[in-house]
């Protein structure tokens, strides 16, 4: 999958492709180029709709096509934000991990670092299991966030990263000989052809309990709480 020469930004050049990708939940992200945040509103969180095609559109029209690129991820993919830069332990705590809950299969990674740990595994997870959905936290560990469908995106190739000198993300792979990852040169991967997170790792990281969401009350619901109270 290539990207769109018509427009010179990240978004304008990856949007079209990430969508013929599969990739539904593409965003322009920042009020100006080469930043990290924050997402168009009303698009992201629980609860909130993907982009349509149009809206999609209206973006590469406007000032968005120059921004950065980001991918708001599809419920049944999960992503495992390892930071292992200085100041970061998540490489540590990536280590512990695989030691409780065994060997991660390789994946696709997007990364604008170089260190060989930084950045976003890509994996298929299942909705449910044991007949309960599954809720997922915010982070596996410290410097480990859990990218999903409610929360955050991952910011991906052609964008940069204001925070690593500009550097521009990459999509990575590992091959089956080696254990580097290596850039795919601009091969966007489909969220189908991602490899399921193992179930040990499921059951590892997901939450013992059910998402609730804020209750919404109406005044008469708002009177009858505060007498209660009192």
């Amino acid at each position: 999958m290539t990207s769109d020469t018509t427009y010179a930004g990240p978004f304008g050049r990856g949007a079209r492709a990430y969508r013929a990708a599969g990739w539904h939940g593409v965003l322009p992200i920042g009020r100006q180029p080469a930043r990290k945040y924050p997402p168009p509103s009303a698009f992201t969180g629980h609860g909130k709709p993907d982009p349509s095609g149009a809206d999609i559109e209206a973006w590469l029209d406007g000032p968005e096509a120059a921004y950065n690129i980001g991918l708001r991820l599809p419920p049944g993919v999960l992503g495992l934000d390892v930071d292992a830069y200085p100041g970061k332990r998540g490489g540590d705590v990536l280590a512990e991990l695989l030691a409780a809950h065994g060997p991660l299969p390789a994946t696709w990674i997007t990364s604008a670092r170089t260190d060989g740990v930084s950045g976003i595994r890509l994996y298929r997870v299942p909705l449910a299991i044991d007949g309960h959905e599954i809720n997922w936290p915010g982070e596996a560990g410290k410097h480990i966030e859990l990218i999903q469908h409610g929360h955050r995106y991952a910011v991906v190739w052609p964008s940069v990263n204001p925070e690593a000198s500009g550097a521009q993300y990459e999509w990575r792979t590992q091959p089956a000989d080696s254990d580097e990852y290596m850039s795919t040169n601009g091969v966007i991967p489909r969220p189908d052809a991602l490899p399921w997170l193992p179930e040990p790792w499921v059951r590892g990281l997901m939450l013992p309990y059910a998402r609730t969401d804020k209750a919404t009350l109406g005044s008469a619901d708002l009177a009858a709480y505060w007498e209660a109270l009192r």
